[in-house]
C-alpha cells in the first residue's frame, strides 16, 4: 500500500497512531490477550506535546501461560495481519509491523512494536492498566510509567557520550511532564506497588534488593536535578511532591 513520506502536522500524527492502537486494542481484546500502550502515544494523550510516528505496546506475561513471550511475537504479529488487512509486515525474521492509517487524503504508514511485560524494567503484569479517550486505549498509569523512565534516565547522568546525554534530555521532557501531570492530577508514586508488579515471584528478598536498587536510582534523580535547581526547572520539588510520604525521607540531601 502506498503511502505518504511528507511530514504530517502532529494531530494528524496523533490520529494515526490513535487509530493503530485502537486497531490492536480490538484485536487483542477478543483474544484475551492483555496489553498497555507506552511510549510517546500515552504521553499525547495525557496532554504532551512531545510527537512521535510509531506506538509501543507492553504484552502481559499471562498472556501466553508462562511461555516465552519473545518467542511468542510472531503470533501475535499473525494475530493482527490475520484479523485487519491494514496490518502489514515486512520480509525478513525481526518481521516488522506496520499498520497503515488514511488521514484525509495521506495514506500515513505507523510502525507497531510489541513489547514484552517484564523487558525494560517494565512490570510483568498489567494489573492497574488505565483507559484514556473516546477509544478508550489502554495505557500504563502514568506512576508506573514514571519510574520505568526515571530508572534508565537515572543510568544516563554523567555520561558524556552525544547520544546518551540526548537521550537524557529527552527522557527529561518527559519526566518533567509526568510529574506536572501527577501533581495537578494528585497523583502518588507508590514504590512498593512497583516492585511488587516487576517481581515475578514475588520473593521477599529479591524484592528488597529490587526496592533498595530503585531507591537508589531515583535518589541519584532526584539530586542531579537538586543540583539545577538554580536553573528553575523546579523538578526536584515536583519529585517530591509526589513521592507517597513513607518514602519522603529517603529523598533528602545528606
Amino acid at each position: 500500500m502506498p503511502h505518504s513520506t511528507k511530514t504530517l502536522a502532529p494531530a494528524s500524527s496523533l490520529l494515526a497512531r490513535q487509530l493503530a492502537a485502537t486497531a490492536v486494542s480490538y484485536i487483542f481484546n477478543k483474544h484475551d490477550i492483555p496489553h498497555a500502550f507506552i511510549g510517546g502515544l500515552p504521553l499525547n494523550l495525557l496532554g504532551h506535546t512531545r510527537y512521535g510516528s510509531d506506538i509501543d505496546v507492553l504484552v502481559d506475561e499471562t498472556a501466553f501461560c508462562g511461555e516465552d513471550i519473545r518467542k511468542m511475537k510472531p503470533h501475535l504479529v499473525e494475530i493482527l495481519v490475520k484479523h485487519d488487512d491494514r496490518f502489514t509486515t515486512t520480509n525478513g525474521a525481526l518481521m516488522h509491523l506496520h499498520f497503515h492509517a488514511t488521514i484525509g487524503e495521506d495514506a500515513v504508514e505507523v510502525p507497531v512494536e510489541t513489547l514484552p511485560a517484564g523487558q525494560l524494567a517494565l512490570p510483568l503484569r498489567l494489573e492497574d492498566v488505565e483507559k484514556i479517550g473516546v477509544s478508550q486505549i489502554p495505557i500504563l498509569p502514568p506512576e508506573l510509567f514514571f519510574i520505568t523512565k526515571a530508572k534508565r534516565a537515572a543510568a544516563l547522568i554523567g555520561s558524556s557520550r552525544p547520544k546518551s546525554v540526548a537521550r537524557l534530555a529527552h527522557d527529561e521532557q518527559d519526566l518533567d511532564f509526568l510529574l506536572r501531570w501527577m501533581g495537578q492530577h494528585g497523583r502518588i508514586i507508590d514504590i512498593h506497588r512497583y516492585c511488587s508488579l516487576l517481581e515475578r515471584q514475588q520473593n521477599t528478598q529479591a524484592q528488597s534488593v529490587l526496592k533498595n536498587r530503585l531507591y537508589k536510582q531515583l535518589r541519584d534523580l532526584y539530586l542531579y536535578w537538586s543540583a539545577k535547581e538554580h536553573q528553575g526547572s523546579g523538578q526536584a520539588e515536583a519529585f517530591k511532591n509526589v513521592i507517597a510520604t513513607i518514602d519522603q525521607a529517603y529523598f533528602q540531601e545528606k
